[in-house]
C-alpha cells in the first residue's frame, strides 16, 4: 500500500512467494524490478531466513515478510512473502518472483499460500486454481489462471 506492480511465474511446483527486493545488489536482481518495502504503509519485516533451490538450480535467498497482497482484483491482507537479497540463476528471467501454487506443506517460508489464506478470508470459494492455455497461436491473450475455481467457459464436460 500504495501498489507496486510485479512479473511473477505462476510455480505449480513450489509454495511461496517471493519477489527480488530493493536492496538485493547480486547481479541476477539488477534486471528485475525490486519490491521497495519503505514505500508500502502495510509492510512488516519478519526478517526469518529463507532460501529456497529449484530443480534447475536456480537459487533464491532473502528474509521473510508480510505485506497485502493484489492479484488483478483478488485482495489477500497479511501475505508472507520472502524478499530476495541474494541468489542465483534468474538473472536472465522475464519475471520479478515466484507465486507458489503448491501445497503449504511443501513451503520454505512455513507460511501460508497465498491460495490458503484468500480462502480463509473468504476471497474465494474454494482452494483450486485453473490453467487455460490457448492453442491459437495468432490470438493476443495466450492463456488465462482463474483462482478458486474453474472457468466453465475454457472446457467441456
Amino acid at each position: 500500500t500504495p501498489p507496486q506492480y510485479f512479473k511473477v511465474v505462476f510455480d505449480t511446483g513450489s509454495a511461496d512467494l517471493w519477489l527480488v527486493s530493493s536492496s538485493c545488489k547480486v547481479d541476477d536482481c539488477k534486471k528485475h524490478k525490486r519490491f521497495n518495502s519503505r514505500l508500502s504503509s502495510t509492510f512488516q519485516n519478519i526478517g526469518g531466513p529463507f532460501s529456497i533451490e529449484y530443480a534447475d538450480k536456480t537459487q533464491a535467498i532473502g528474509k521473510t515478510a508480510v505485506d497485502n497482497l493484489n492479484i488483478n482484483g483478488l485482495k489477500v491482507s497479511q501475505q508472507g512473502l520472502a524478499l530476495i537479497t541474494s541468489g542465483s540463476g534468474f538473472g536472465d528471467d522475464p519475471h520479478d518472483g515466484m507465486f507458489g501454487l503448491g501445497f503449504q506443506s511443501g513451503s520454505e517460508s512455513g507460511f501460508p499460500t497465498p491460495i490458503d489464506n484468500a480462502f480463509t478470508q473468504g476471497q474465494i470459494d474454494s482452494k483450486i486454481f485453473a490453467f487455460w492455455l490457448n492453442r491459437n497461436t495468432k490470438s493476443a491473450v495466450g492463456g488465462e489462471l482463474f483462482i478458486g475455481g474453474v472457468n466453465q467457459k475454457h472446457y467441456q464436460g
